[in-house]
Parts: C-alpha cells; sequence; structure tokens
C-alpha cells in the first residue's frame, strides 16, 4: 500500500507541475525537468525521452532528460531521424497497436542500430493524438537489467501521458499564437488564409470584437462541437447566436481583458460534459482592429485522471483513517469501532452490507461460518443458518476460487448458484478472501442491494487491504476476549492451588498404586503359568511311570485339563497385549442372538450343576433373531461374566442372566445385558478397581478363587468396541449385578440351522496334504490329531523342502499347511516361490498358515504372501479340520 500510495503522490506531484505551465512566462524544458524529477525518484528511471513521429514515418527525438545530467540536456543528433531497422519496424507495429514496449538488452534480435545507446532496460509507452500515434515516451536504465511490476508500468504509462498531453497542448497553442502572429500583419487578402489555418487547428477557436461581442471567426470545431448549421455565423453576437443568451455568459473573460487588455487569461469551462483549457488574449485582426481570441483544448482525460487521483487519494484517506478506529479501540468497544469504522469504507465504496466469514474444518471437510454482520450503519446479530456450512451447500466452485486467491466480483444474478444469494437481496458482491500465515483462512462479502454494477480494480485494490485489517480486527477481539477468559480462568486455578497439590499428590500415589498393581500381576501371571505346567509335567511323569490304563487315563484328563487352563491364561493375555497396543479388532457378520447365548450355556452349565446353583435366562421377546456383529467377541464378555458369577457365587446360590432391546433407529439396535448373582459382593474400593488393567479387586480372593484377574478388563474393552459401556452395582456379601449395553445392526436373513458339525473319520478320502514344520513335536501332534481322518501327511522341515516337494509333483498335493516362522525359508517366501511357479496348480492348490502369530495383522500379512486362511496353534481340532474340509 505505501509503494501505491508513494506513486499516487508522484504522479500528483508532476500533474500539479504540468497543469501550472503558462506559456508566456514558463520555459517547457524547465517545467519538464521538475515534473519527471519525482516520477524518477520513484522508479530509478536514468533516461527520460520524448520522440515524435514524422511525416516519413520515422521517430524523431525532441527531448532528453538525464539523470546523471541533472536535467534537460541537447537531443542526441543521432536520434533526429530514426530509421526503421527490422527492430524499430516491429516496434511500430507494436506501438501502432496501442502497446507498450518493454525490453531488455539481452532480448534484442538487432543491435546493429539500437545496441549502439547502451541501454539495459527499455520501457516505450505510445501517446495517440487524434486518434493517430503521435510518438512515444521512452524510460531507460543503463546500469542494470529489471522487468517492471504491472502495478509501475501502469504507473509510467500514466505518467507518460500526463507528460505529452503538455507537449501536445503547448505544440497547439504554438502552433495557434504562431499562426495568428504570422498573420497578423498581413493584409485583409490573407485573412481567408488565415481562417483556413484556423479551421484546422485541433481546438477550439473564437473570434470576437470584445467590446459588442460580434463574431470575427469561429472554426469548425467550435462550429461541430457546439451543433452550429450556419456555416458563416460572422457578424453575429457570440452570446445570442452560439448560446442562446440574452447577455454575456457568466464565465466570460471579456471584462477581465477590456480591464487589462495585454494579459493572457488562462481559465477552465465545461461544455456539453466535456473539459476544456480556454486561453483568452487580445490580438491584432487583419482588418485593423483588436480582437479577442479564445482557444480551447479538450482536457476532459486529463481532468478525469486528475479527479481519479483525487478520489483514489481520498480513498486512501478514508482506509487510513478507519484503521485507526479500528485498531486503536479496545475489545469492549469492538462493536462501536466496527460500526464507525466499516460506516467510513462504506461511504466511499459504496456498499450496503459486509460480512466476515471464518473457515472451519468438519468431517474433513472445509465449512464456513459467518463470524460478524454489518448493515443499516451498524453491527447486527449473525445469521444461523450461516454457520458450520459446507462450502458446496452455499454455492458450489466458491471454495476452489476463493483458495486460489481470486475474489468474485459482479452482479449477482449473473452468478451460476446464486438463489442463495439472492434471497438474501444481494444485488452485487464482491467476496475477497482472506489468508493468515498463508492458510486459507475466510473470506469479507460486501454487499450492494441497489444497484447491479462491478467493484473497480482500484475498489478491488481498497477492499482487499480492508479486508485484511477487517479480519485482523475480528480476529483480535477473539484473542482478547480468550486472553480475559485466560486471566479469570488463572486466578481462580491461583485459588485452587492448593487443592490441585492435594490431587497430584493423590495422583502420584494412585501411579505408584498402578506400578505396584502391574509388579503384582505379572508375580500372579508368573504363578498362574507355572501352576498348569507343574500339573503337566506332574500328571505327564506319573502318566509315564503308570502300567494301570486307568491310572494312564487319569493323568491325561488332567494334563488336558491344566493344558486347556494354560491355554486359558495365554489367551488373555494376548487379548489385553492387544488392547495395549490398540489393536483389538471387532469382525462383524450375522448371527444367530439365542444360539450364541445357547453356546455359552451349554459350556457354563456344566459348572453350575457341579455347584448346584440355580442359573436363570430371562430374554425379551423384542431382541431381533439375527443381528450383526462380532458373536465371539460377545460371547467372551458373557462367558466371562458368568465364569465370575460362578465362581464367586456359593454352592445352591442363584445366577441370573437378562437381554432386553432398549431402543433401534436406523437399523442400530441397542441392548442392555447383565448378569446378577448372590455371591461375595464387591466393596467401594474393589469397585473402583475393578475395570482398571492389572488391577484385580483383592489379590487374596484370586488366589482362593483363580483365573488372571484381565477378564472384566477385556470385557469393558469389547463393549466400548460395540458402542456401550459396562458398570457394576454390588454391596459387600450381597452379590453383584454387571450390566453392559451394546450397539448392533439388524441382520439382514435369519441364520440356517447347521447340523451337527462332527466329522466322519473316512471323510477324506485319502486326501494328500504337504505340511511345512521344523519342530519335530509340532509334526508329531499334527499326525497324532489327522491320523483317524483318512488324510495322508508328508512333511517337510522348512519352506525350502515344502518348494521342492511341491515342484517336483505339484498334482500330489491337495493342500498346503505352512508355518510361518522357519530356518532356511521361512513360510512368506515359500509360499511367494509356489505362487510365482510355472505351472497351473501353483495357483490354485490352497495353502494354510498354521502359526502362534494370531493377531489381525498378523493373518493379514499370511494372506498379502498369497495363503487362503489362518489356523492358530496351539491347533484347535474342529477349527483345523473345519478350514480343511473348506478347501478340499
Amino acid at each position: 500500500m505505501d509503494s501505491k500510495t508513494n506513486m499516487l503522490d508522484a504522479l500528483y506531484s508532476a500533474l500539479e507541475v504540468f497543469t501550472s505551465f503558462h506559456y508566456d512566462t514558463d520555459v517547457l524544458e524547465d517545467v519538464l525537468s521538475r515534473g519527471i524529477r519525482p516520477i524518477a525518484d520513484i522508479t530509478g528511471i536514468e533516461l527520460f525521452s520524448v520522440f515524435r513521429v514524422t511525416k516519413d514515418q520515422t521517430f524523431h527525438q525532441i527531448y532528453r532528460w538525464i539523470r546523471s545530467k541533472g536535467g534537460t540536456v541537447e537531443v542526441d543528433d543521432r536520434l533526429r531521424h530514426v530509421p526503421l531497422t527490422p527492430l524499430t519496424a516491429i516496434w511500430a507495429k507494436t506501438l501502432l497497436s496501442d502497446h507498450c514496449i518493454h525490453v531488455t538488452f539481452d532480448e534484442l534480435n538487432d543491435i546493429s542500430f539500437i545496441g549502439q545507446f547502451g541501454f539495459k532496460t527499455k520501457l516505450m509507452v505510445p501517446i495517440f493524438a487524434d486518434g493517430k500515434l503521435w510518438g512515444t515516451v521512452n524510460f531507460d536504465h543503463f546500469s542494470r537489467e529489471t522487468y517492471y511490476e504491472d502495478e509501475t508500468v501502469a504507473f509510467l504509462t500514466s505518467a507518460a501521458r500526463i507528460c505529452a498531453n503538455l507537449m501536445i497542448r503547448i505544440d497547439k497553442t504554438r502552433f495557434a499564437l504562431e499562426a495568428f502572429d504570422t498573420y497578423k500583419k498581413e493584409s485583409e487578402a490573407a485573412l481567408g488564409t488565415l481562417r483556413s489555418v484556423l479551421s484546422n487547428i485541433d481546438a477550439l477557436i473564437l473570434a470576437t470584437v470584445p467590446e459588442t461581442g460580434e463574431i470575427l471567426f469561429v472554426n469548425d470545431i467550435y462550429k461541430d462541437f457546439f451543433g452550429i448549421k450556419d456555416s458563416a455565423p460572422n457578424g453575429g453576437i457570440c452570446y445570442q447566436f452560439l448560446h442562446g443568451l440574452k447577455e454575456r455568459c457568466p464565465h466570460c473573460p471579456t471584462p477581465k481583458l477590456l480591464s487589462a487588455p495585454g494579459q493572457t487569461i488562462h481559465w477552465d469551462a465545461s461544455f456539453g460534459g466535456y473539459n476544456h483549457s480556454m486561453t483568452t488574449l487580445m490580438i491584432d485582426w487583419p482588418d485593423g482592429r483588436k480582437a479577442q481570441l479564445d482557444f480551447g483544448v479538450d482536457i476532459t482525460e486529463k481532468t478525469r485522471e486528475h479527479r481519479m487521483l483525487l478520489h483514489r487519494e481520498k480513498a486512501l484517506d478514508t482506509i487510513n483513517r478507519a484503521a485507526i478506529i479500528l485498531l486503536s479501540k479496545q475489545a469492549e468497544a469492538f462493536a462501536d469501532a466496527m460500526t464507525e469504522g466499516i460506516s467510513i469504507i462504506a461511504d466511499i465504496v459504496k456498499i450496503d452490507r459486509m460480512s466476515v466469514f471464518r473457515n472451519s474444518v468438519k468431517a474433513g471437510s472445509l465449512t464456513l461460518s459467518q463470524i460478524y454482520r454489518w448493515e443499516n450503519g451498524g453491527t447486527s446479530e449473525t445469521i444461523k443458518e450461516l454457520r458450520n456450512v459446507y462450502y458446496d451447500e452455499v454455492i458450489p466452485g466458491w471454495k476452489r476460487l476463493l483458495s486460489a486467491d481470486g475474489c468474485i466480483n459482479g452482479p449477482v444474478r449473473s452468478m451460476p448458484n446464486s438463489d442463495l444469494l439472492l434471497s438474501y437481496g444481494c444485488v452485487t458482491v464482491l467476496v475477497m478472501p482472506v489468508y493468515t500465515d498463508t492458510r486459507f483462512w475466510g473470506f469479507v462479502l460486501y454487499e450492494n442491494l441497489k444497484e447491479e454494477t462491478a467493484f473497480s480494480e482500484f475498489e478491488v485494490d481498497l477492499l482487499r487491504s480492508a479486508s485484511f485489517m477487517l479480519s485482523n480486527v475480528v480476529i483480535r477481539n477473539e484473542v482478547e476476549k480468550k486472553v480475559k477468559e485466560a486471566d479469570e480462568h488463572r486466578r481462580i486455578m491461583m485459588l485452587q492451588t492448593e487443592k490441585w497439590n492435594y490431587q497430584l499428590q493423590d495422583a502420584l500415589t494412585a501411579a505408584q498404586s498402578a506400578n505396584r498393581a502391574k509388579s503384582e500381576f505379572l508375580s500372579h501371571m508368573s504363578h498362574d503359568r507355572r501352576t498348569p505346567m507343574n500339573a503337566i509335567i506332574g500328571r505327564t511323569t506319573g502318566a509315564l511311570a503308570a502300567c494301570d490304563p486307568e491310572r494312564k487315563d487319569y493323568a491325561l484328563q488332567k494334563i488336558d485339563d491344566a493344558s486347556q487352563h494354560l491355554l486359558g491364561v495365554i489367551n488373555d493375555v494376548l487379548d489385553m497385549s492387544k488392547i495395549e497396543a490398540n489393536k483389538l479388532v471387532l469382525s462383524n457378520n450375522d448371527f444367530s442372538f439365542t444360539k450364541m447365548l445357547q453356546k455359552v450355556l451349554d459350556v457354563i452349565s456344566f459348572r453350575v450343576d457341579e455347584r448346584r446353583q440355580k442359573l436363570t435366562v430371562n430374554l425379551s421377546d423384542d431382541i431381533p433373531e439375527t443381528l450383526n456383529g462380532d458373536d465371539h467377541r460377545l460371547a467372551q464378555v458373557f462367558s466371562n461374566l458368568l465364569s465370575n458369577a460362578v465362581k464367586f457365587t456359593p454352592e445352591e446360590g442363584e445366577i441370573r442372566l437378562e437381554a432386553a432391546l432398549i431402543s433401534e433407529e436406523d437399523g442400530i439396535c441397542r441392548l442392555q445385558c447383565g448378569v446378577s448373582d448372590t455371591g461375595i459382593g464387591l466393596t467401594e474400593e474393589q469397585k473402583e478397581r475393578i475395570f482398571l488393567s492389572f488391577e484385580q479387586a483383592d489379590i487374596g480372593i484370586s488366589r482362593q478363587y483363580g483365573g488372571t484377574g484381565l477378564g472384566l478388563t477385556i470385557s469393558q474393552k469389547i463393549v466400548e468396541l460395540m458402542g456401550g459401556e459396562i458398570w457394576v452395582t454390588s454391596e459387600a456379601g450381597q452379590g453383584a449385578a454387571f450390566t453392559f449395553t451394546v450397539n448392533l445392526r439388524r441382520g439382514l436373513a435369519p441364520i440356517p440351522e447347521t447340523s451337527d458339525t462332527g466329522f466322519d473319520p473316512g471323510g477324506f478320502n485319502g486326501k494328500v496334504i504337504l505340511m511345512a514344520e521344523d519342530l519335530e513335536i509340532n509334526r508329531e501332534v499334527v499326525a497324532l490329531l489327522f491320523q483317524p481322518f483318512s488324510l495322508q501327511i508328508e512333511f517337510a522341515e522348512d519352506g525350502e523342502q515344502a518348494l521342492k516337494k511341491f515342484t517336483e509333483d505339484p498334482e500330489r498335493y491337495d493342500l498346503i499347511l505352512m508355518d510361518v516362522q522357519m530356518p532356511v525359508m521361512d513360510g512368506f517366501q515359500a509360499t511367494r516361490l509356489i505362487r510365482a511357479l510355472d505351472v497351473p496348480r501353483a495357483k490354485t492348490v490352497p495353502i494354510i498358515a498354521v502359526t502362534a502369530d494370531v493377531f489381525k495383522e498378523d493373518v493379514d500379512r499370511c494372506l498379502a504372501a498369497g495363503m487362503n486362511a489362518h489356523i492358530a496353534k496351539p491347533i484347535n481340532l474342529t477349527e483345523a479340520l473345519g478350514v480343511i474340509k473348506r478347501y478340499i
């Protein structure tokens, strides 16, 4: 803005110098030198020169100003008649099309003539007069090459035209005066020639008898301008004939001229909407009389530019005044400051309404919100419907244009998708984007509610600055409010410092307690892992030493019980590991809610019967039979709660399971389920710790009743992933009631009845399986498990052997069981190499991963390597047979 202001000031200074020129008192070269100086100071111009176009269409230098010489110097003899070289011919064509020439020395293709003058940068501005190329004004640099910005080119173009206008005016004046001076001493016979000359001067020419107003001469331009039809109005009275008045015109300079006949009077007049610079003087008419000569030059364009400069100066001053008002007021006077500042801007730019909009991101998309509104001369309430609205819902295309720093300007009716703007009464709008730290912050909307027009380029530049200022005032006001709120918050916090210190101490105590709990948990886990391992080792030793089959069977049964217990501990730890790593992921599939519960009850009922407990189940009839979600994880929650209820309820106690549909919206069913018992219950302290990671209600109780203590933590995480929550109601010695909610989608179709999942020992008809497994004990276990099912199993001790066996006879194997972690070559590489073999069977043979890596990312990695499915270790025979049966 400082650069623009300085340019306007320089242009205004030059205009003042040039318009003050008096032909009979001032020296042209001195006036030009004074006028050029502020222009050169702003732009660093080193040479200023003016060329006239001669009759033979060559260029003739008529004025030269050199900065290093301090002003006007003699014209260069080499440039008195510039020849039309190929390069200058091209330039002439460009100038005739009213385009500037802006070049550097290095861009010249022909330096035979132009290059000898040593310029580094040249800007040539064409000057037209009477519709013809009058000449050019040149701005040259000798010391450096530079490209002027568009703003500077526009500035120099205006300066060139102002300067040339002065020279053209002087030419015309000089020509007119010289003509009169030449012919005033001639005889009456030369009057016809004089009139012919005056008629061809491009100015308003009128000669009258000053005392009477009798017309002696009026040229054709004057007659055309005032619409005079009479070809010879001589002899008439000027004010009667030309203007239809009964007495002299109010602005007539004749009385002043008669009071001092030797003076020259300069005055401005406006005729028919055109502005003229008039000169009046007394001359000797060829017939011996004294005549008043009036001649006027059209300065409408110059006047328009002058008025524009004044308007811009006033506008810039307005912005400065508005800035002072807006930036000096405190936050409590924000509304008054905005009202006063915007009202000042609105008066000069003609806006009726203004709004500030700020961007924000909602659900990954850009939205806009109206945060300030000015209307009817004051601050108004913002419109609720224009808060947090997506751009494309308001006017499609605005986000793309504004985020690219473009503005929207013009009548609303001509804009696409303008219904919303029209509904608010907008007629013309200017939408100006605002950026903070190169980020698209929002925009300012200026509205004209009366006139269909478009804001001018200057008004757009003006309002661009105003927009940045207004948005910053709004931001500053919000920041000041937040600072005050923060100060108040800080005061409250200082008053509560002592309380916070106590809370920090409590937090430290809790953290220390959590560390102790984790240590106790790890100790307990070590005990829970060693206990079944001791049972397995001990019973294995007893089974090996026993001769009695019944004793061996008993030992093997105990080994199986201990193994299942150990597997349960490992599964809980794995689930807890997933929760800690935030990798517990649910699956979604249709399932029967009642059948899922029945499977849980089938497993738990043996322990209920063993302890002679009473189990009551109450299911609401409105629960959909088919739901969609992770039935295995939901069953895990029910199983954990029922297992705890059985464990902590004495013999002959009561356990109750309930489930009901509490709401349904858009196909999402919210269920509330609960398990209550008449067991030992929980204290208040135990209830606070029961769902915490690595915490148990009571380590002593855990030792007495068994278990990892992770079941409730795992259940809570599962419930939360299903969009619900879990809580407990209990008193010590009065039993406990665990209640939870989950969100499940209504299933699409009933789950079909399934037949018995048992396998026919001869059902595989001798299918051949190749298994890659590096551990011998695992190979023996697989061989033993699959022995009753008519499956032929061949083994490979690593991936490389498996690849070799398959390559030698691809058609032999119906399926491949592939361990993942093996020496020499792992299962991933072996699978990829098998799939890459150039045999059809390599692309279709089922490959099943058999691994202890059971996290979702582990399963995904197996599938990405080209495997078809996944079986977890330790192998569950039913699960494994089901997978194998699916593929063969």
